[in-house]
């Protein structure tokens, strides 16, 4: 059975994963959308997958509309995760990802849906390439 939760241990909060992820780590995109991730972090990886989500101020002034985006990105990615998950687990891996939202407007649901499939998809798809 799947689970569809997105607990504390899985939410990417360390700064020093996070400049890691920023400073190594590789990138993919599915428009509006840009993932930047780092695999076998066994330092400060409680979970398989730790996620994160930035919004930037330069193009979202209020911050209604960053916040909204955050939901948005990180309700898409909790129901489409466990793809991910069984991927990383079959491998024996661990991976930290950040999501940076580039597009201009906020967008309904459905399409940061697609965009999140398509992100996780790339994913997947990039760890078979690496095995």
């Amino acid at each position: 059975m799947t689970n569809f939760t997105f607990p504390k241990n899985e939410k990417l909060k360390s700064r020093k994963l996070i400049s890691e992820i920023f400073t190594s780590g590789e990138t993919t995109k599915a428009y509006p959308l840009l993932a930047r991730y780092v695999l076998n972090t066994q330092n400060e990886i409680d979970s398989t997958i730790m996620f994160g989500v930035s919004v930037p101020k330069r193009r979202f002034k209020k911050a209604v509309d960053r916040n909204r985006i955050k939901r948005l990105v990180k309700e898409a990615y909790r129901l489409q995760k466990h793809h991910l998950q069984e991927v990383l687990d079959q491998n024996h891996l661990s991976m930290a990802v950040m999501v940076v939202f580039t597009g201009d407007e906020v967008l309904q649901f459905a399409d940061i849906n697609k965009a999140v499939q398509k992100l996780i998809y790339r994913l997947v798809k990039s760890q078979y390439k690496n095995n």
